[in-house]
């Protein structure tokens, strides 16, 4: 217990850090900004790619997606009902904005770091759902809504595929299904690459802040 505490605590003064820096002029958003690429298409992915190399995936834990999902539903709904009286682009905004997890910026680092590679798993399969329903169905509901052009499939396509971690998801899940696993180098890699994640994510949210 103590032991995550203190965790926790390292991951604050790192955002408390971070912030500091920014305000006295060392360091600016643009920082947060280049940290959140290197988040995503770097450091995320392996840690990602560490977590499923593993730990054997459990098969009844792919009800996680769907968990995923409907979470995203539930508060499609919700920011849907709140700015019913409000402006259609008020509405579309927040569809847009209220209708999705960040967990892969602020959640993955504090899974990563006290629960290991097996809740880390756990939480990506979740994402899956998450990320599906963010470029994808309610980015499509959001726009019509706004009044602008309802997004056709291949640019829907374009935004999943073009996502470092929801390619990830999508490998290492067929990789998993296959018993198949990298090569004992790439493993390697991957883990030293994936203990970068927690820091850097900390110090973008200190930066952006």
């Amino acid at each position: 217990m103590a032991q995550s505490l203190l965790q926790v605590a390292l991951f604050l003064f790192l955002i408390a850090l971070a912030n500091v820096l920014k305000r006295i002029g060392l360091f600016s958003e643009r920082e947060g900004a280049t940290l959140s690429k290197i988040t995503l298409n770097i450091t995320l992915p392996a840690a990602i790619v560490a977590s499923f190399n593993t730990f054997k995936l459990d098969y009844s834990l792919l009800i996680l997606i769907l968990y995923g999902i409907g979470a995203n539903v539930v508060l499609m709904v919700f920011s849907y009902l709140s700015m019913r009286k409000e402006s259609n682009g008020l509405k579309g905004y927040a569809l847009l904005c209220g209708s999705t997890y960040n967990v892969g910026n602020f959640s993955f680092p504090f899974v990563q770091a006290l629960y290991g590679p097996q809740a880390l798993v756990a939480a990506s399969l979740f994402d899956l759902g998450n990320a599906l329903m963010t470029t994808g169905l309610t980015y499509s509901l959001a726009s019509t809504t706004a009044g602008g052009t309802k997004p056709n499939t291949k640019d829907l396509l374009t935004k999943l595929f073009t996502s470092a971690p929801f390619i990830t998801y999508l490998v290492m899940i067929s990789l998993s299904f296959a018993n198949l696993t990298l090569p004992r180098f790439l493993q390697d890699w991957m883990q030293t690459i994936g203990k970068a994640n927690p820091i850097i994510a900390m110090l973008m949210i200190g930066f952006m802040l």
